[in-house]
């Protein structure tokens, strides 16, 4: 029997925020190949500090194992993740050099880590019992449908505008879920 379940409030503002964070998010995509040849770095650096950003979100996650669960207000990690990946992405606009992008990717490392797992942790809190396929598949499409959309859109900024501009909006974005989420009533989430 299919029952039509609305999502709760706080899950559809959950989701609204990180629909607008994803899609500044995804603007970038497959572009930081060309953003690191355009600094001079070759194929072998564009896969090294991406594979640093992972090993430092898996290292992060290690750490959120183990004391995650101590922070009673997930939010917490949401604003968290927002505001690191905002600060590397800006840094992206400064960055001239291999040592400050694999330092930035250890920042974006860390945003992914305690971002995504505050972000997983809210939405399972709000899950209803009989539609955890049905929220998390709407999630996965609207999340794809908008990395989508924002990696053909970060095409044509990067083209007419340049890296910077793109960099900027990036963290602005990101900065301004943070205060949004911040300044939500505690209960909202």
């Amino acid at each position: 029997m299919c029952q039509n379940r609305q999502m709760n409030k706080s899950l559809k503002l959950l989701l609204a925020i990180n629909s607008i964070f994803v899609l500044a998010g995804n603007l970038l995509g497959p572009l930081y190949a060309v953003y690191i040849k355009g600094l001079g770095g070759s194929i072998a650096v564009v896969s090294g500090t991406w594979s640093i950003m992972l090993l430092t979100t898996t290292l992060a996650n290690f750490a959120l194992i183990r004391y995650g669960d101590k922070v009673r207000e997930h939010e917490y990690f949401l604003i968290l993740g927002f505001i690191f990946r905002a600060i590397a992405w800006i840094g992206f606009v400064y960055a001239g050099n291999l040592a400050s992008i694999i330092a930035l990717q250890i920042i974006i490392g860390l945003g992914e880590a305690v971002g995504s797992t505050g972000f997983d942790a809210i939405m399972a809190e709000h899950l209803d019992r009989s539609s955890h396929i049905r929220d998390y598949a709407t999630w996965k499409t609207i999340s794809n449908l908008l990395a989508a959309l924002a990696t053909f859109i970060g095409g044509f900024v990067v083209t007419i505008y340049g890296f910077s501009p793109m960099f900027w909006f990036m963290g602005a974005v990101a900065l301004g879920c943070a205060v949004f989420t911040y300044l939500l009533p505690r209960k909202a989430l």
